[in-house]
């Protein structure tokens, strides 16, 4: 044991990581191969450039591995400003970036290309473990406790509905009031923020009609098959056709011109055509392993900020990881959100590694 009570990283957890970046990695060579060389001329491209998110997320984990994680509670506020303001720079001409159906979501200046919906997740739990240590006493005071939450959550989530990334949103706003309750709010504020959350989102999706298609597919999946419908058919389609023992490596027909965003969101349809049953429940027991280890380290955690920390990027993860497989497997509508650890994404690796280096520096001074 080292001086002044720091010990050494949760192993546990570091082995989850790595198995999944290497369940990661092998699905992805196989997902990629072809897209790779019809668009880039090269069949390991994108594995070459996953393996450079990779090796910046490792360091990252590292770096912050090492830093104490109170550290950053002195930061918290400077740091949710400079990432909101990074929010609001995808909308500024020659540094914002349309992606798909004219959605603002990436910063793209020179070789510089990021998403700051990442980075968000990262400060603004910071931002939010330390504000709701230091009102601990006030948090179930609905006028100094749920109000203040509900417009600081709000406001962060203007920005991402604007972009509009309701992904982002629904997980940034599902582990905010995973920490609130963590941090002693009521039962029935948590109900309540989820149903105005709930319907907030229901009703811009409906005004302006982004991705009502999901979820009218979602209550009926044999509307449109070839055309709104078509990209969970062919997941289920990729899903069941695996098997018990799926097809083989390599051997996925569904990731030839068939499911969309094979390398991205899809992933995980990809990985249970050629793997099957048995391959998907082990990758799904490593992700119950690395959570498990999570609420562990959030539990021995010495002080509350620290638990509040490791509550909030668990359940970031956590909820990221459901709302992936639970699309593709036909209980959620569609809300293309990668998959951690496994899905094609530099920005989103790096975010997902280096928030575990947070964790891994709170597990070093467990109690």
């Amino acid at each position: 044991m080292a001086r002044r009570g720091v010990q050494r990283v949760d192993r546990g957890m570091l082995w989850a990581v790595g198995i999944l970046l290497v369940a990661g990695l092998f699905i992805l060579t196989s997902a990629s191969f072809g897209l790779s060389t019809v668009k880039f001329n090269s069949p390991y491209f994108l594995v070459s450039r996953q393996l450079s998110g990779i090796a910046l997320g490792l360091l990252a984990m590292l770096f912050l591995s090492r830093i104490s994680y109170r550290t950053w509670r002195k930061f918290a506020l400077p740091m949710l400003i400079v990432s909101v303001a990074l929010l609001v720079a995808v909308f500024l001409p020659g540094i914002g970036e349309s992606y798909q159906k004219g959605a603002q979501r990436w910063i793209n200046v020179g070789p510089i290309q990021f998403q700051p919906a990442e980075v968000v997740k990262i400060t603004f739990l910071i931002y939010l473990a330390a504000w709701l240590d230091a009102k601990r006493k006030h948090v179930r005071s609905f006028a100094d406790g749920f109000v203040p939450f509900a417009v600081l959550t709000g406001f962060v989530g203007i920005f991402l509905l604007l972009q509009p990334n309701i992904s982002a949103l629904i997980i940034l706003g599902g582990a905010s009031l995973g920490m609130f309750f963590v941090g002693g709010g009521r039962t029935m504020q948590i109900i309540g923020g989820i149903a105005v959350g709930v319907s907030t989102v229901l009703l811009f999706m409906w005004m302006t009609g982004y991705n009502v298609d999901r979820i009218m597919v979602f209550l009926n999946p044999e509307l449109d098959p070839q055309g709104k419908g078509y990209q969970i058919r062919q997941s289920l389609i990729a899903v069941g056709s695996g098997g018990i023992f799926g097809k083989g490596f390599g051997n996925s027909t569904q990731k030839i011109s068939r499911l969309p965003e094979p390398v991205g969101d899809s992933i995980f349809a990809i990985f249970s055509e050629e793997l099957g049953f048995v391959g998907s429940i082990i990758l799904l027991s490593c992700f119950a392993f690395f959570f498990l280890r999570g609420i562990v380290i959030a539990a021995r955690a010495p002080d509350g900020f620290g638990r509040l920390l490791a509550t909030g990027i668990m359940l970031v993860l956590f909820i990221q990881t459901c709302t992936n497989i639970a699309a593709f497997i036909g209980l959620m509508p569609v809300t293309g959100t990668p998959l951690p650890f496994i899905s094609y994404g530099r920005t989103a690796m790096v975010s997902a590694l280096a928030s575990t280096g947070i964790i891994l520096n709170i597990s070093r001074h467990r109690s």
